[in-house]
């Protein structure tokens, strides 16, 4: 299947069940088969919080971070507010996953205070991670800093 039909056919899915288990997880693949820019926002946003399967989704999330870092996160900004309504539970999972890492935070939080770039979701995001005392004193700093900038 051509890229650009493999990126239609995961966009149009729907609800992974379990007979199509393997059927979204080859999408995944194709789509994400030399790593094409273009298709980051899309795959990003087949995370969903009502998927039974959280290995199907992790399998999303390892593919997502197989793409250039730099590339990963303008995609994540971008498209945030989205993600954050449409699916919360993942958006604050690939977060927290960003935040244990020093170097992918410090790069996330430096493009995160770009002027000009929307940052109300991301405080927001933030802000509902800053609940757990193992990331509270680094989302209160990002905060901080993000406001600050």
């Amino acid at each position: 299947m051509k890229s650009s039909d493999s990126l239609k056919a995961l966009n149009e899915f729907g609800q992974v069940d379990e007979e199509r288990v393997e059927e979204f997880e080859d999408l995944v693949a194709d789509v994400s088969d030399g790593f094409p820019r273009h298709v980051l926002g899309p795959l990003i946003l087949t995370l969903d919080d009502s998927c039974e399967f959280d290995e199907v989704m992790f399998g999303v999330i390892h593919c997502i971070e197989s793409f250039p870092r730099a590339a990963y996160f303008e995609e994540l900004l971008a498209i945030l507010p989205l993600l954050k309504k449409k699916s919360p539970r993942w958006c604050g999972i690939l977060h927290t996953r960003i935040m244990n890492s020093n170097d992918n935070f410090s790069d996330y939080l430096e493009l995160a205070s770009t002027p000009g770039l929307s940052r109300d979701a991301f405080v927001e995001v933030l802000r509902e991670i800053e609940s757990d005392p193992r990331f509270e004193e680094r989302c209160r700093r990002a905060i901080q800093r993000v406001q600050g900038s």
